[in-house]
């Protein structure tokens, strides 16, 4: 009985020792591999990452600059939800403007054009900071972000159809 005591010790910190070691200390964004889709807004071919789990959906295009998209070919990022709800967006730790565009099932619902970076003076009044955008009224499935002035470089509006 005397040493069960430290076999069990023994077994705690080479358990402990080997979780720790074992950990991926890189951040989540770091380590996401988004896969590449093409899609169409009529008939303009865009490709996209594709931002369909929580993780994909909660990073977006966060801590990204536009020369990243533009290096590797991608024109922005297709947010796919399994349900259409109102889907509130945010703009934490963007580093550059964005258009937002609202879709339900194929059809573009709404428009967001220019949405500036996050900027604490700007958006906030005390403890509140106003750096939300939502689809309210509209539900939707589909969310596609790209960099600013490509709604209007594109001609993307209301009624406009998407395919993938």
């Amino acid at each position: 009985m005397r040493y069960v005591y430290p076999i069990l010790a023994i077994a705690a910190i080479t358990t402990a020792a080997f979780f720790i070691l074992s950990f991926d200390h890189t951040s989540e964004s770091q380590t996401l591999a988004l896969q590449v889709d093409q899609i169409a807004v009529e008939d303009i071919a865009l490709d996209v990452w594709v931002a369909d789990s929580s993780l994909e959906q909660r990073n977006g295009l966060s801590g990204k600059i536009r020369e990243d998209l533009e290096d590797e070919g991608i024109d922005g990022m297709l947010f796919v939800f399994e349900e259409p709800s109102v889907q509130k967006f945010w703009m934490k730790n963007m580093l550059f403007d964005l258009d937002v565009v609202w879709i339900q099932g194929r059809t573009v619902m709404m428009v967001h054009e220019e949405i500036p970076i996050y900027d604490p003076v700007r958006d906030c009044e005390g403890d509140a900071c106003f750096t939300h955008m939502s689809s309210y009224p509209h539900m939707v499935d589909l969310v596609l972000e790209l960099p600013a002035g490509s709604v209007q470089m594109y001609e993307i509006e209301v009624g406009d159809i998407l395919t993938r």
